[in-house]
């Protein structure tokens, strides 16, 4: 059951009303002093998007008109959609998929141990790797590779997640599985 951080089950907009899931309500970062002091983001560049673009076909006149670049600036093959380094991740099939973390908070700028936890969605299980990152300062860069395994298929997407804390910082990620068979 999804449940925001005062344990109130969340609902849909839709009507009749039904519980939420993670396409309604997002990964609620709507703490603003939790996102002004987040201590680990996700960082993405505009080359990444131009990468993460290289794998939706499109002609030269389009990505071209998209992101300023030839579409002999892509990879070959593309790495495709699930290579970009964002913080949610959907995935329809086994998967391995690998982030990067930058440490951001200048309240400690001599670095921090963060610890994953992971909550499963109902028909897969996830493991990360490494479980601990320990980040030595300021826009310290650390990767992990999370597994993903689909365990039996479901009739509707389901919701888990993996969340990154140092004990001050919770940097929560979404991962949504969509296995029907």
């Amino acid at each position: 059951m999804n449940v925001d951080s005062e344990r109130v089950v969340c609902q849909s907009a839709a009507k009749p009303f039904k519980t939420g899931t993670s396409l309604d309500w997002g990964a609620f970062e709507i703490d603003i002093t939790s996102a002004v002091d987040p201590g680990l983001i996700y960082d993405l560049g505009k080359e990444d998007y131009d990468i993460f673009l290289c794998g939706f076909n499109f002609s030269e006149s389009d990505y071209n008109a998209i992101t300023g670049q030839d579409l002999s600036a892509c990879p070959v093959p593309s790495p495709g959609h699930s290579a970009l380094n964002y913080p949610s991740m959907s995935v329809s099939e086994d998967s391995d998929l690998v982030r990067t973390l930058t440490y951001v908070d200048d309240h400690e700028p001599a670095g921090s141990t963060y610890t994953v936890t992971v909550s499963d969605p109902a028909g897969a299980s996830i493991t990360v790797d490494p479980q601990t990152l320990t980040f030595s300062g300021l826009e310290d860069k650390k990767s992990f590779t999370m597994s993903i395994r689909i365990t039996s298929s479901q009739t509707l997407p389901s919701f888990g997640s993996i969340t990154w804390s140092d004990g001050s910082h919770d940097v929560n990620s979404i991962v949504m599985v969509h296995s029907f068979k």
